[in-house]
């Protein structure tokens, strides 16, 4: 009984592994965008590009947050990715609502990008079964 209890302490819990993933996604997201942005402020790569760039972070951030989230949770792996992917995508969407600015133009696109980086990211934790082989 007291192994079962360590497994469900608040360390390993659903709502903690994916704020944290979240967390993490987003942290990783605009350092990935900010990377970007000082390049085409040099003039390397063509403003035009920053639509794309954007999902791009995106889907990056939230592959990567949800790879974090399923390692620490290790169960329910495709629920977890889901929900970091959707979480990302909530607190995105929020905060382009509150900042008053022209976001609903790459509101799908991000959709997309959040929700398949989050879906990926729990299927990259996904193991195969070894069979042993009688010899």
């Amino acid at each position: 009984m007291h192994k079962n209890d360590d497994k469900k302490g608040l360390g390993r819990g659903f709502a903690v592994s994916v704020l944290l993933g979240t967390a993490i996604g987003f942290l990783l997201t605009f350092i990935v965008f900010a990377i970007f942005a000082s390049v085409v402020a040099s003039g390397k790569i063509s403003e035009d590009l920053m639509r794309h760039i954007t999902v791009g972070a995106s889907f990056v951030g939230a592959l990567i947050g949800a790879v974090v989230a399923v390692k620490r949770h290790r169960a329910k792996i495709i629920t977890v990715g889901l929900t970091v992917g959707a979480l990302m995508f909530l607190l995105t969407f929020v905060g382009a609502l509150f900042s008053g600015g022209p976001g609903g133009r790459l509101t799908p696109s991000l959709l997309v990008a959040f929700i398949a980086g989050g879906i990926i990211g729990g299927l990259v934790n996904l193991k195969r079964k070894k069979h042993k082989h009688a010899s």
